[in-house]
């Protein structure tokens, strides 16, 4: 490897932090010159979030597991690295003193210009890259990487003006590249639909070779996919540690949507699964620590290879007495709420259609769809759509973003019909209020519920989820016992401040290089 390690210093796998000369750095601007002058010793802990769509811009579980761990950290120093797929946009959530400033990055997609193709040190982050990584490159993650260095080493302005026989027949090359797996793996596509899906893939990840990185101590993804590549860049090329913070597996979300798209077809879909299932390998492997919710998605890491002396599960926690705190107060009728964004991973159409028949069973009930309607207004405007097509106009409601313990206090159940959950807050926020819950069996909702059939159901079962909420709504007794016998297991496990100082200890840990 090239460059120097830190002396007697190791990270927490015992692989030594790489040390990259100055000159070799990512550019460092803004909030980064923080540091540029003298040691960290002696200064506080800072630590980067690398954020794709998420906080602080969108609500949501990860959004408010962010703001909860920032704030739970007070002797820490955050920057924000987020990646956004819009200008411009407005903080949803007011920022701690300890947030030392925010550096977004717009992921879209378009053509550059020539000016702006000429990547300059995209090449070498690569080349840092692979120093790290080693010989033992997963074939997915090779062919990814031999894609990107070939189109970082191009210069469109001096192939265009015939300067530079290289990079003509690096061109060539990459384009014969293109056409060979375009024949191998899309035949019956046209080749510009190929080419294209080829190019938006990659784009992205070249503007990310060219980020000026908020300087830290530590940087933390969120995510793998588009955070998890920043991140894997900066590891490699300032050689300070990264940890990564999987709530949901990433590549299996992307792919729910990808399935779910009618603006994707054919091997377009199999080129950005593959895209986002080669990122998740790329960010297991360069990670120093590798951190998810719950056993099975662990185990999910680890097949796709993630090191399991890297790897380690922290729940997800939340303030059990905010809940608790909650007045319980019954309403006439009843009441069922759904929680969260209205988006096509939340399944709401499957919650709607549940409403219709849980209505045919009990008639006095009403729906509440609680949370953020601007994030996909077109799948907001379906289900506006199938409620008016299901005659359910008055007894369902979309409330936009609210206060949920306002809700809490008068819900006789919440409904989760997701299609991809981690391990969701808001089952834990709803047990802490008393109030039970019928979700589908995704993620780790079974450990939630402890594995309670008679709150779960499988996706896309509406008429299961319905079965479910009409035997609470006729018999609350059960469910508000179980309920209460619940609570020891939030304490002993969901605890937000056992959890959040998990991750204080951590950086801790791997920031053992300031000293």
């Amino acid at each position: 490897m090239r460059g120097r390690t830190w002396t007697g210093c190791r990270n927490s796998s015992g692989r030594p932090w790489k040390r990259t000369r100055f000159s070799e750095c990512l550019p460092v601007t803004g909030i980064a010159a923080w540091r540029r002058n003298g040691s960290a010793v002696g200064k506080p802990l800072r630590v980067c979030l690398i954020l794709e769509g998420t906080y602080p811009y969108v609500p949501g579980g990860v959004s408010a597991w962010t703001h909860e761990l920032i704030r739970q950290l007070p002797d820490t120093e955050f920057v924000l690295l987020t990646l956004s797929a819009k200008k411009d946009q407005k903080h949803a959530y007011e920022l701690p003193p300890i947030v030392k400033g925010v550096q977004d990055h717009l992921l879209a997609l378009a053509t550059p210009s020539p000016e702006q193709w000429n990547l300059r040190t995209g090449p070498r982050r690569l080349e840092q890259i692979r120093d790290l990584l080693g010989p033992s490159v997963h074939p997915d993650v090779q062919e990814l990487l031999q894609d990107l260095e070939s189109a970082a080493s191009l210069n469109p302005m001096a192939i265009a003006g015939g300067r530079r026989r290289g990079s003509r027949r690096a061109m060539r090359a990459l384009w014969s590249t293109i056409t060979d797996r375009y024949r191998r793996e899309n035949p019956f596509y046209p080749l510009g639909e190929f080419f294209w899906t080829w190019f938006n893939a990659r784009a992205l990840l070249l503007s990310l070779l060219e980020v000026s990185m908020p300087e830290a101590d530590v940087y933390h993804a969120l995510c793998t996919g588009y955070a998890g590549f920043a991140g894997s860049v900066v590891r490699a090329a300032l050689g300070r540690p990264l940890v990564l913070t999987e709530h949901g597996i990433y590549h299996r979300e992307r792919s729910i949507e990808i399935d779910a798209s009618a603006a994707v077809r054919g091997n377009q879909r199999d080129q950005w699964k593959k895209l986002f299932f080669s990122l998740s390998r790329l960010t297991y492997a360069i990670s120093d620590e590798v951190i998810t919710l719950f056993e099975t998605n662990r185990r999910l890491e680890l097949a796709l290879g993630a090191p399991e002396e890297r790897s380690r599960v922290i729940p997800n926690g939340i303030d059990l007495d905010r809940y608790r705190a909650v007045q319980r107060r019954k309403r006439p009728g009843f009441h069922v709420g759904l929680i969260g964004r209205i988006v096509p991973i939340k399944d709401v159409k499957t919650f709607i259609v549940c409403a219709q028949a849980v209505l045919q069973e009990v008639s006095t009930v009403e729906f509440h769809c609680i949370g953020p309607l601007a994030e996909d207004p077109e799948y907001v405007e379906e289900c506006r759509e199938l409620v008016t097509a299901l005659g359910l106009e008055g007894a369902l409601h979309f409330t936009g973003p609210q206060d949920v313990r306002e809700y809490y206090a008068f819900l006789d159940v919440v409904v989760l019909s997701s299609l991809s959950e981690a391990q969701p807050l808001v089952i834990l926020e709803a047990l802490a209020a008393g109030v039970p819950v019928v979700s589908t069996r995704v993620g780790d909702v079974p450990g939630l519920l402890d594995g309670e059939d008679r709150f779960i159901a499988l996706p896309k079962d509406a008429e299961g989820l319905a079965q479910r909420i009409v035997a609470i709504l006729r018999d609350p007794s059960f469910a508000e016992e179980w309920v209460r016998a619940r609570q020891p297991v939030l304490d002993e496990v969901y605890n937000r401040s056992t959890i959040f100082s998990s991750y204080g200890e951590l950086y801790r840990k791997v920031a053992q290089w300031r000293e």
